[in-house]
């Protein structure tokens, strides 16, 4: 069940990332492109995390992996197999900071007239 919720915010967050990213493009291609982009690099650090045990690597390095959301995801799956309490909590609150902080970006990049005048 934890799974389940991580990954689903996994992908609100992905989305919400895409669609922030897609706003602030010039070009329909550029947007495709970038998201692309984010698509791959979201879907590299998820599954690496998963596969690497991020509790033993050094603090300074996972320190800087928490600034990137999907390092998140895979914390909260691996600290609710270990037995923790409260970390898969604390990683699920972050998770939706995240999607919270990408969906404010999207929304403010928004520009109307580029439905209309869209390249």
């Amino acid at each position: 069940m934890f799974w389940g919720a991580s990954a689903a915010l996994v992908i609100l967050v992905t989305s919400a990332l895409v669609a922030a990213v897609s706003a602030r493009s010039e070009t329909a291609r550029g947007a495709q492109n970038a998201s692309f982009i984010v698509l791959a690099a979201a879907m590299a650090v998820y599954f690496a995390a998963l596969l690497v045990d991020l509790s033993r690597v050094p603090e300074a390095v996972s320190l800087a992996l928490q600034l990137i959301p999907f390092t998140h995801a895979a914390l909260a799956v691996h600290t609710y197999a270990v037995g923790e309490p409260n970390a898969p909590l604390l990683h699920i609150a972050a998770l939706l900071g995240f999607l919270a902080a990408f969906l404010l970006l999207a929304v403010r990049s928004f520009e109307e007239e580029k439905l209309v005048m869209y390249r």
